[in-house]
């Protein structure tokens, strides 16, 4: 594995739920030194001992691995001691490309314990299935792992949601779970979200990664011009 400091670290729980965003600062052979972790401007307390998920971002590629923390180190700032993985995987880059969009889009919130079928694939399904409850936002951001949405409502962290994507270009349904949230103020919508999602099919990730792909050579073109 390559170290770069001051790389962006991904801090997350074993079940997957986004902790905080972090920094390499430094290493040895034995343990990695990472900044403590921040989510929606507060800074997240880790307790030594506990086992966590890192998802660790170079120029050239991302890695992924479960680690220990050992201990808080404070040296001019707050640093934790994480155990230098033995085992990892490198993600591909492409899944992680994020690029600006203005999308009209449609959500609904799902009721704790409500069951997401996989059978409702595109938006008259879950028009005819959900009615009303079914509102309207924009989404400001897309990747394959996710999507940045703006909308009128306050919803909670965890949240889950079904996000309605449907254009001439793009047509997706995806289960979805808020992982973070903005108080947005001079706008007509109130929160911006990152939603995370969850569940997702291949055959969808990949049609949503060719649009992301689409777009970023349209805007490649548009400014070689």
């Amino acid at each position: 594995m390559e170290y770069e400091l001051k790389s962006k670290i991904e801090v997350l729980s074993v079940e997957n739920e986004l902790i905080g965003n972090s920094t390499l600062m430094d290493f040895n052979d034995n343990a990695l030194f990472i900044s403590a972790p921040m989510l929606n401007g507060i800074v997240r307390n880790l307790k030594q001992g506990s086992e966590i998920k890192i998802v660790y971002y170079t120029k050239k590629k991302i890695y992924g691995f479960y680690s220990v923390i050992r201990s808080e180190v404070i040296d001019n700032i707050v640093l934790y001691e994480i155990d230098t993985p033995k085992k990892f995987s490198v993600v591909q880059r492409r899944k992680f490309v994020r690029i600006p969009v203005i999308l009209e889009m449609k959500y609904l919130i799902l009721e704790q314990g409500e069951v997401f079928s996989s059978n409702l694939t595109v938006f008259e399904d879950v028009e005819r299935y959900y009615g009303n409850r079914i509102k309207n936002c924009m989404a400001v951001d897309l990747s394959g792992e996710g999507i940045g949405m703006v909308v009128k409502e306050e919803l909670r962290i965890n949240d889950r949601l079904i996000v309605i994507v449907e254009n001439s270009q793009i047509n997706v349904v995806v289960l979805g779970k808020v992982r973070r949230k903005e108080r947005l103020k001079n706008s007509e919508y109130s929160y911006r979200l990152g939603i995370q999602f969850i569940d997702i099919s291949n055959a969808v990730k990949e049609k949503i990664i060719q649009y992301v792909f689409k777009k970023m050579r349209n805007q490649l073109k548009s400014y070689s011009k």
